[in-house]
């Protein structure tokens, strides 16, 4: 393994223990299960829709989390998790 990319697991693991257990949840759900829309989200975990936004957001600000387009439904955005370890 090279020093960067040691380096790039450290940053990971150091921002990952500053995300809110929320996010922590919903950022292993994406990785485990794949790009889901934030109803279906919401339908795997036990948070109010405030929590799941503020959350998705929060991992998007961070890099860990893409939002793209839901081609079947414009109106909603899938979120996509970067698998970096």
């Amino acid at each position: 393994m090279t020093e960067s990319m040691s380096k790039e697991n450290v940053d990971l693991l150091e921002t990952k223990d500053k995300l809110p257990p929320s996010a922590r949840e919903i950022y292993k759900i994406l990785v485990d299960e794949g790009p889901m829309t934030t109803k279906e989200v919401l339908s795997r975990v036990n948070y109010a829709s405030r929590t799941v936004r503020y959350a998705l957001k929060k991992l998007i600000s961070l890099g860990l989390v893409r939002k793209v387009p839901y081609l079947l439904d414009m109106r909603q955005s899938k979120y996509l998790a970067h698998k970096r370890e």
